[in-house]
């Protein structure tokens, strides 16, 4: 479940959570969306790898999730990272 949308600058997207835990970030997840309107599983592949790089330097706040989604040929890639 989406608990926050992140502030601008942290290079992620999303915060995860249950939305149950008193303490907003504890045990929760970060998540960076990325949408691609048509394009190669090369082209999924290097956005993929841009995202990671984007995400790295807020690695110490928590584990993370990279998606990428390409609309064209409907595909997705999602992994923890």
């Amino acid at each position: 479940m989406v608990v926050e949308r992140s502030k601008k600058g942290p290079g992620f997207d999303y915060w995860l959570g249950d939305g149950d835990d008193d303490l907003l970030f504890s045990g929760k997840a970060r998540l960076e969306v990325s949408g691609i309107l048509s394009g190669s599983a090369n082209k999924i592949s290097a956005r993929f790898r841009q995202k990671k790089q984007q995400i790295k330097p807020s690695d110490h706040l928590a584990p993370a999730y990279v998606a990428v989604v390409e609309f064209g040929n409907p595909t997705a890639h999602v992994e923890a990272t």
